[in-house]
């Protein structure tokens, strides 16, 4: 792997930072030193158009992973309308927006695209798990029912109802037949302990999430 301690601006060394597992909050501040350079070494090199892609493409899929989409948006707008036809650029755009828009069945699909470059698949890998996580601890929070289809929906699975609702069973769920509903098992209470209620329940939610995924 490249010295990440000692960057340079290439192919190479933004597929290592990409495949680093470093905290996005990180990867952003590294990427927004090198933004004012890109402009420089996409006119003076032959590998500029690949390089331009491979660094929006990582630098938008970081702030998606640091949760700013503002950031995110205001950054599409700094692309030259030269580039913004690339297309994992236009990918990453379509990625953006449908995330604003909390458009599900968009993000998981624009998610599955084949147009994502090697370098930038450890992100968007990444991408895709941190949101089915805080999808389903949002979900956990702002039901008290949900049905089977809609936990699919939301968390982009495609597997049956039945095994959907196998599983988030044996995590301690409860599904009422009658009226095919599932209920989260676990209630936030008050008082001193609820801080570590919820620590907790978001943890084992994140274990299922990632045990669903992989079904």
């Amino acid at each position: 792997m490249s010295d990440l301690s000692q960057p340079q601006f290439t192919l190479e060394y933004l597929s290592a930072l990409s495949a680093a597992g470093i905290h996005p909050a990180t990867l952003v501040d590294v990427l927004s030193e090198f933004e004012s350079e890109l402009h420089i070494e996409t006119n003076t090199r032959p590998s500029a158009p690949e390089l331009f892609s491979a660094f929006f493409t990582i630098y938008l899929l970081s702030l998606i992973l640091e949760h700013d989409l503002n950031e995110a948006r205001f950054l599409l707008q700094r692309i030259p309308q030269t580039r913004q036809k690339d297309p994992q650029i236009e990918t990453a755009t379509k990625l953006v927006k449908a995330l604003y828009t909390r458009s599900y069945p968009e993000i998981y699909a624009t998610l599955a695209l084949p147009e994502w470059s090697a370098a930038a698949i450890p992100l968007v890998n990444r991408v895709e798990q941190d949101f089915k996580k805080s999808t389903f601890s949002l979900l956990s929070k702002a039901y008290t029912t949900i049905t089977p289809g809609s936990v699919n929906l939301y968390l982009g699975l495609d597997t049956p109802e039945e095994e959907t609702i196998k599983n988030l069973v044996s995590e301690g769920w409860s599904y009422d037949a009658e009226r095919k509903l599932l209920k989260p098992s676990v209630k936030y209470n008050s008082g001193v302990s609820r801080v570590g209620q919820m620590d907790d329940r978001i943890e084992r939610l994140t274990s299922l999430v990632t045990h669903l995924a992989d079904v």
